[in-house]
C-alpha cells in the first residue's frame, strides 16, 4: 500500500494529541489488534477507507482524508459529520492503527500514554445544553441557611452505671440526633462532627435525659479518646471536672477470718498507692473502666476478675464449713491479697487419696441374648 500522503507516524501521533481521549484510543487500538478492521484500502494517495466492526457487532464505514496542507478529516457511519468536530471516533483510530502498526500500545506506562495522547475530553453541545436547562430550572432555588460556627463545647458524663452516658452541649445547648436533617447550628470543628457521628452510630439515645448511652467497651474506648481532647468534661452527678488516667487501677482482695467463717471484701489500688473502697460499678463490657475521685481509670484484668465476686454488695460471707476450696487456693504470698486474723484461719492439710479398684466376676442365670457372666466394680 502506498504511503498515506506526507505525514509520518510521529506526525500522526502529534495530530491525535488533542483529538483522541485515552479511552477512545484504547478501544480503537483493541479493535485493530483483534482483527475488527475487516477491510482497508487507499483509493487515492491522500485518503483511506476501512470497514470496522465495533464491539456490539455493527460494521461502520470509515474514511480518513488528508489535504495538501496536511489537515486531516474523518467521516464515519457511526455519527453525523457535524457531530465529530475535531474529535475522532474509535473506528477512525482503529483504521489508523491498522495502517500504522507502530502506533503505541495503550497498555504501556501512563507516562508514555500521557506523552502521546492528551487528557482532554470532548463535551457534546447537547450535554452543555442539558446543564444550562437544569440551571434555568433552579433559578429560584433557596439554599437552606445553616450557620457554621465553632461552638464552646461541654461534655457531661454519666459514670454511675455500667454504661457510659454522654451529653454534648454546643454553647450550652444539648445536641440531639440529626437523623439525616440538620437542626439549628452545627460545628465546623471536625472533632465535634466525628464525636456526634460516633454517638449517633454506636450509642442509644435517651430522649428523657437528652444524652447517649454507650455499652460496648470497643466503642467506649474510641469515644473516650475523642472526649479527652475537650477541656470542659464534667461528671453529671457531681459537677466536678473529669480527669482521664492512662495508668490502670488494680484491686486488693481481703480475707477476714472469724470463728464462724470468712468475710471477703476488696479495695481499689490507685496508681498513686492510695486505697479506695469498692462500691462503684465497672463501665463497659470488657476491658473495663471505673470512676474514682473524679478520675476515669482503666481497670486491670485481675482487678476486674476480683470485682466480679461482689455483684450485690461490698462484702461476701462464707461459712467455715464451706471454706475448703478457698483454703486450698490461697496463694502463699501476693501483693493483691491481705489476710486478716490469720490465727483464726483453719489449718489445712491436703491428702491425695490412693484409689483402689476391685473387680468381681459372678455367675448368673443365662438370659436370652446375654452373657451369664456379670462383672461388678467397687
Amino acid at each position: 500500500m502506498p504511503s498515506f500522503f506526507s505525514l509520518s507516524a510521529a506526525q500522526l501521533h502529534e495530530h491525535l494529541k488533542s483529538r483522541v481521549s485515552p479511552t477512545c484510543y484504547e478501544v480503537g487500538w483493541a479493535l485493530a489488534r483483534s482483527g475488527s478492521v475487516l477491510s482497508l484500502s487507499q483509493p487515492t494517495v491522500d485518503s483511506m477507507t476501512a470497514s470496522v466492526r465495533d464491539p456490539v457487532g455493527t460494521t461502520q464505514a470509515t474514511t480518513i482524508t488528508a489535504s495538501r496542507d496536511d489537515a486531516i478529516s474523518i467521516e464515519c457511519s457511526c455519527s453525523r459529520l457535524a457531530e465529530f468536530g475535531d474529535q475522532w471516533c474509535e473506528h477512525a483510530v482503529a483504521t489508523l492503527v491498522q495502517r500504522y502498526p507502530e502506533m503505541p500500545d495503550p497498555l504501556q506506562s501512563e507516562e508514555v500514554i500521557a506523552e502521546h495522547f492528551g487528557r482532554t475530553w470532548s463535551t457534546p453541545p447537547s450535554e452543555v445544553a442539558n446543564v444550562l436547562s437544569a440551571i434555568g430550572l433552579h433559578d429560584d432555588e433557596q439554599v437552606p441557611a445553616v450557620s457554621h460556627i465553632l461552638p464552646e463545647v461541654s461534655v457531661l458524663l454519666d459514670v454511675s452505671s455500667d454504661r457510659l452516658g454522654v451529653k454534648v452541649l454546643f454553647n450550652g445547648e444539648p445536641q440531639h440526633p440529626h437523623l439525616g436533617v440538620i437542626h439549628g447550628p452545627r460545628s465546623d470543628r471536625a472533632l465535634d462532627s466525628i464525636l456526634l457521628h460516633l454517638l449517633e452510630e454506636r450509642g442509644s439515645w435517651d430522649a428523657l435525659n437528652s444524652m447517649w448511652f454507650v455499652n460496648a467497651s470497643a466503642d467506649i474506648k474510641v469515644i473516650l479518646g475523642l472526649i479527652e481532647e475537650y477541656k470542659d468534661v464534667v461528671a453529671i452527678d457531681t459537677g466536678e471536672f473529669v480527669r482521664f488516667s492512662k495508668d490502670p487501677v488494680s484491686a486488693l482482695l481481703e480475707l477476714a477470718w472469724s470463728e464462724h467463717g470468712v468475710d471477703i471484701s476488696m479495695e481499689w489500688l490507685l496508681p498513686d498507692g492510695i486505697r479506695y473502697p469498692h462500691g462503684c460499678e465497672l463501665i463497659g463490657t470488657g476491658p473495663y473502666w471505673i470512676a474514682l475521685r473524679s478520675t476515669l481509670y482503666p481497670v486491670t484484668e485481675l482487678a476486674a476478675r476480683i470485682a466480679t465476686l461482689f455483684p450485690h454488695g461490698p462484702t461476701v460471707s462464707i461459712p467455715r464449713y464451706q471454706a475448703g476450696a478457698i483454703l486450698e487456693s490461697i496463694p502463699s504470698n501476693s501483693p493483691f491479697l491481705r489476710i486478716v486474723a490469720p490465727d483464726l484461719q483453719p489449718t489445712t492439710e491436703v491428702h491425695r487419696p490412693t484409689p483402689v479398684l476391685t473387680f468381681a466376676l459372678k455367675q448368673t442365670q443365662i438370659d436370652h441374648f446375654s452373657s451369664g457372666d456379670q462383672l461388678e466394680l467397687s
